[in-house]
């Protein structure tokens, strides 16, 4: 165990943090930095600092890539954090617990007035999505996903 995520682990135990997610990686000056959070705090140990950062204040995470060599994007009232060359931790999962964000993310907004009124209602792009999902992930068929996606002609009806 390398020295850094020592003091890391002393701290977690002297502080009595129980963190839900961590996340090991370097911060935008080079140096090795972690980042974890639990019910009401996130803390942000680097190797020359340590902060720690009410969870209600608003805290925004943009999800970059996922480890190896990971990146992500932490913004608080406070701070500004660029974590990247993440090692050792579930970047996607960390962002998704911190700051949800919807999965998604079609928008048909854009689509060309009366070409088909179907497309322009919000609620049909998630739904249109939902199916999507779900039939990549294999919970439906892809005839049950011709029949309940509502942009699709249905033959006979």
């Amino acid at each position: 165990m390398d020295k850094f995520r020592k003091q890391v682990n002393h701290l977690i135990e002297n502080e009595k943090i129980n963190p839900a997610k961590i996340l090991f990686g370097k911060d935008e000056k080079g140096q090795d930095a972690c980042v974890f959070f639990d019910t009401n705090y996130l803390y942000i140990k680097t190797e020359s600092t340590f902060e720690k950062v009410l969870r209600e204040q608003g805290i925004s995470t943009k999800f970059i890539s996922g480890a190896p060599e990971g990146a992500l994007l932490i913004q608080t009232p406070e701070l500004t954090l660029s974590l990247h060359e993440i090692h050792e931790g579930r970047v996607y999962d960390f962002t998704q617990t911190l700051d949800p964000k919807s999965i998604y993310k079609a928008s048909y907004n854009a689509t060309e007035p009366l070409q088909n009124s179907v497309l322009t209602n919000p609620e049909h792009a998630e739904l249109i999505d939902q199916l999507r999902y779900e039939l990549q992930t294999g919970q439906i068929s892809q005839h049950d996903y011709d029949s309940l996606n509502p942009v699709l002609p249905k033959a006979g009806k």
